[in-house]
């Protein structure tokens, strides 16, 4: 299956072919089930002369728009039957599908959009793949505007372009249910020396523990006083902790408290949350890994 969309995207794949590609991104491997994650770095030259660049994954200017064209693929060493592949992407990103190769009986991949930011989710169903076979995904994703019509991004810091890509499908001998996860792609802006961090104003974290549901809880104080959300979360899933009603930052610690469905406490972790110490995309507090910080300057 090969489908081609906007003129957009068919000028941005050209480019793909005239330089060598660079990529950055992991392999995940899960019994002969691999998805990888890249950006592609790559030009192309317009009837005018004007050349055009995949933008870096750093040093980006604020209030400046970038465009990356992003490839996801799938492979598998065994026949596999119904293989589906999602992603999510951040809110401040605009995001474009170019180009695709799935499998027998596959469906169109789809992207959704939800909330004033219209943040995008990408769903599909690639079908059936051989052995050694496979598919992949290109899409254009840029930097977008926010819903106040300022053009992203409007301040300092790392953020999160997507998150892992996971793929599920099942051995077509043994019908056995296998998955495997990318990594995500991060992308950060130039250092701001003029602007001094204020306070944090919300912070994202993944679950990467048992495979069990559990129960998280955020606290502004250590008695547990003053509550920041409850959430139920599986391994993967990521929460936003926010300040609390009336508050523009969240205080200079945030406590979270992890149980099991019974209400037995497992984990307790406490996360400075003021700018007096270092917070940023990737730092790990046991169980929970950061893969976002909104700041104020």
């Amino acid at each position: 299956m090969l489908k081609k969309l906007s003129m957009f995207c068919i000028l941005g794949l050209l480019l793909l072919q005239l330089v060598p590609n660079v990529s950055t991104g992991l392999i995940s491997v899960t019994e002969g089930l691999q998805v990888c994650k890249k950006i592609l770095y790559s030009g192309y030259t317009y009837t005018d002369g004007t050349h055009v660049d995949s933008a870096p994954t750093t040093d980006l200017l604020l209030h400046t728009r970038y465009d990356w064209w992003l490839k996801i693929s799938v492979y598998t060493e065994v026949p596999l039957k119904d293989v589906k592949l999602s992603d999510r992407f951040g809110a401040e990103f605009g995001v474009e599908i170019c180009e695709w190769k799935g499998g027998d009986g596959g469906k169109p991949p789809v992207l959704s959009f939800k909330g004033r930011s219209k943040k995008a989710t990408l769903k599909w169903e690639i079908g059936d793949l051989d052995e050694r076979e496979e598919a992949w995904i290109i899409l254009h994703v840029w930097t977008d505007k926010n819903p106040a019509g300022k053009q992203e991004f409007t301040s300092c810091g790392t953020y999160e372009m997507n998150s892992g890509a996971t793929v599920k499908g099942k051995v077509e001998e043994t019908g056995e249910k296998i998955s495997a996860v990318s990594n995500s792609i991060t992308v950060s802006t130039v250092i701001c020396p003029y602007a001094k961090c204020k306070g944090v104003k919300s912070l994202t974290l993944k679950y990467t523990g048992s495979e069990e549901p559990l129960i998280i809880k955020a606290y502004e104080d250590k008695k547990g006083k003053r509550e920041l959300g409850v959430w139920v979360v599986y391994s993967g899933d990521k929460f936003t902790v926010t300040p609390r009603k009336g508050k523009d930052k969240l205080g200079a610690n945030t406590y979270l408290y992890i149980y099991d469905m019974e209400g037995n406490l497992l984990e307790t972790q406490k996360i400075h949350t003021s700018c007096s110490q270092p917070l940023y995309v990737g730092m790990e507090f046991g169980s929970l890994t950061v893969t976002a910080v909104d700041k104020i300057y």
